[in-house]
């Protein structure tokens, strides 16, 4: 780092010293010539003490200037001399480093062939414990190419084909029972998309490949058995009119237009006994003013049969039907519905 000049410190101090020494001396002379006047060496007294002064001034200006310039390039040149070392330095140490870089990538290879197949290893696990099976058989396979470690990447190999038969065989029993289940509900959708799902993961697991035949199957033998239980119910003398309207509407989701064509007449039948079951219940309700009975019954037929005629008519009478029960317009009614036991 820069440090002040000794050299120049007695310099200064002798320049200061004289130029004090100067300006008292001009200032004498300016006084003496002051007393002397107005006769004319009094006069040159004047200007020659004028003159010192401003010679004195001057001179120790300049003089402090060039001081100045010359800690300037002291300072200068302590910092490049500096700054050489410091570049010595690192040129010492990159030196070292073209040294090193000069190692080719099989010497590196060998220098740290322990760590490296230490981390291999752990990141072989490590897909294992995820499940990722290709990535775990790719690193293997690396293993075997770059470090010729046969014998191990075939144990690694086996224990990779032991994780995923076990991990299959964990995933097919616990899928077939959640497809059971969802066939004993009858929820054919969600069993679709269950198969579906796992036909993407396990395509080549026989037992899934089957399920698609078996939710068929399950489907067309529950349709069949909802149209024996409604025709039985239609053809019973009492008809048990929301038993039928029941099955009606679990049959709405397997039937097409013609098969329904074929139920017409005795779904007619069932509907045309529940629209007047309805009825009845409504006109119970009303006459022995169960207002809030009749107006949940009410709701029922205008959304089950929102084109008959007792539909519009019981409709005219909600808003009588609402204030009378202390229901809000506001407030949403809900039809009551009785429960339906389904076959």
């Amino acid at each position: 780092m820069y440090r002040p000049a000794a050299r120049l410190a007695q310099l200064r101090h002798l320049l200061t010293a004289l130029v004090v020494v100067a300006i008292v001396g001009g200032g004498l002379l300016i006084g003496l010539g002051g007393v002397r006047l107005p006769r004319p060496d009094g006069v040159w007294l004047i200007v020659v003490g004028a003159a010192t002064v401003l010679a004195s001034v001057a001179g120790f200006v300049v003089t402090f200037i060039i001081l100045k310039i010359d800690a300037n390039i002291a300072r200068i040149s302590t910092a490049l001399r500096d700054l050489y070392e410091q570049v010595d330095r690192h040129g010492a140490k990159l030196d070292a480093v073209a040294e090193s870089t000069r190692l080719s990538d099989a010497a590196k290879s060998i220098a740290h062939r322990l760590e490296d197949r230490a981390a291999l290893r752990s990141a072989i696990h490590s897909e294992i414990a995820m499940n990722d099976w290709e990535a775990a058989m790719a690193l293997i396979n690396e293993m075997e190419s770059r470090f010729g470690y046969k014998e191990e990447s075939e144990q690694l190999r086996e224990q990779v084909n032991r994780a995923c038969r076990k991990f299959y065989h964990e995933e097919v029993d616990k899928a077939l029972p959640v497809i059971e289940r969802l066939f004993a509900v009858h929820d054919w959708h969600r069993a679709e998309q269950e198969i579906r799902r796992l036909l993407t993961a396990f395509p080549n697991e026989p037992r899934f490949a089957a399920l698609r035949e078996e939710l068929a199957e399950r489907k067309e033998a529950r349709k069949q058995e909802l149209v024996r239980a409604f025709t039985e119910t239609a053809r019973r003398d009492e008809m048990n009119v929301d038993q039928g309207m029941a099955i009606l509407r679990e049959l709405d989701e397997y039937l097409t237009r013609e098969q329904w064509a074929q139920l017409q007449s005795a779904a007619r039948e069932v509907v045309k006994g529940k629209l007047l079951q309805s009825g009845m219940r409504f006109r119970f309700a009303v006459k022995e003013q169960r207002w809030r009975d009749a107006l949940e019954v009410g709701v029922a037929i205008t959304e089950e049969f929102p084109n008959s005629q007792m539909a519009r008519e019981v409709e005219s009478r909600l808003a009588v039907l609402r204030a009378r029960a202390g229901v809000p317009g506001d407030v949403e009614v809900t039809a009551s519905q009785p429960d339906h036991p389904t076959t």
